[in-house]
């Protein structure tokens, strides 16, 4: 019986793990999201300018190494400014956070 009750506690006690999603998933989720935020920083005719492609590649791969989460990349696919980004960084953790201003700085450089 007390190992019943071991076995229970350890049970509940577990942490959670996240939804596993594919590459092709997490790539699916950041293509919109990234490509969205780089017209928005840098205008909509962005095809072929060397800053907006080094950015969009640059905050691609950010999120799909660190894989930002449906809510993050929903929320950047959806705004309509730019000022209005600061509202998406609430679903990033503060690691994704310095990912993605590390990006920004690294392009502008």
């Amino acid at each position: 019986m007390k190992w019943l009750a071991l076995l229970i506690v350890a049970a509940c006690s577990s942490t959670p793990k996240e939804p596993t999603i594919t590459k092709e998933q997490q790539e699916s989720m950041c293509r919109p999201a990234t490509s969205h935020l780089v017209a928005l920083l840098t205008g909509s005719e962005t095809g072929g300018v060397p800053m907006a492609d080094q950015l969009r590649r640059a905050l691609f791969e950010r999120c799909t190494v660190e894989r930002w989460g449906a809510d993050a990349t929903t929320c950047f696919t959806r705004l309509e400014t730019v000022a209005a980004a600061e509202g998406c960084a609430k679903y990033l953790t503060v690691p994704q956070r310095d990912g993605f201003q590390q990006a920004i700085e690294g392009v502008a450089r």
